[in-house]
């Protein structure tokens, strides 16, 4: 069982936090670990087992899902786009990139597998999406776009360092506060569903950010009415 908002020390004993159902939700254990690593809850060197408990992970089966190796050489101009949710990472590519250009976003693809709309409650897909992703990184000098941009939250700088190792491309950072953030969210219709858990994957983000390995900072674009 997993809860959507995270318990903590201030939450702990407001009953709709702990037991209400519309916070809980029913995940695998492979989801349930995935879920909280990603907001930066454990360590990618452990894992959640049946029983709940942290044990050491697998390395030679798991570890390479969330930063992978990639095949090189890379025949294209490639452009890591970095934030947190609600930066306007998205914004900047679209308008950025042109029409022949190939966008790897992890949303689209989980979007493409589920058939439901962008941001939908859709955890459990997110381990095959991943999976998906790391095929289309690997075979990058497949497609016919020189232009490649790469959208992926990265919030420390050796996971940023990793990608920029790994695909030769520039770093660029959405230079946006955590305040603005939930603002872009909240004004978000594609999101109201599931507002609070985009709010926690923000406040995670600044939590774990680390500075270092960005080769661009842009402010965020402007939202269109």
């Amino acid at each position: 069982m997993h809860h959507k908002i995270p318990i903590t020390p201030q939450n702990i004993n407001n009953p709709y936090i702990t037991l209400s159902f519309n916070n809980l939700e029913y995940l695998c254990q492979d989801c349930h670990s995935e879920e909280h690593l990603k907001r930066g809850a454990i360590k990618k060197e452990v894992e959640f087992d049946t029983d709940g408990n942290l044990i050491k992970r697998n390395r030679n089966s798991v570890d390479n899902i969330y930063l992978p190796s990639i095949v090189k050489p890379i025949n294209k101009d490639i452009y890591i786009v970095c934030g947190a949710p609600g930066s306007g990472k998205s914004t900047y590519v679209n308008k950025n990139a042109n029409q022949e250009d190939l966008i790897i976003d992890l949303d689209n693809i989980i979007m493409q597998y589920t058939n439901k709309p962008l941001y939908s409650n859709t955890e459990k897909y997110i381990r095959i999406a991943i999976q998906r992703r790391n095929e289309m990184l690997n075979n990058l000098n497949s497609y016919k776009s020189k232009k490649v941009w790469f959208i992926v939250s990265a919030p420390t700088s050796n996971e940023r360092k990793h990608w920029k190792e790994q695909l030769d491309g520039i770093v660029i950072l959405l230079n946006t506060n955590k305040d603005e953030c939930y603002k872009r969210l909240e004004k978000d219709p594609r999101r109201s569903n599931n507002i609070m858990k985009y709010k926690v994957a923000v406040r995670n983000w600044f939590i774990n950010y680390t500075d270092g390995y960005v080769d661009k900072k842009i402010n965020p674009p402007q939202e269109e009415e």
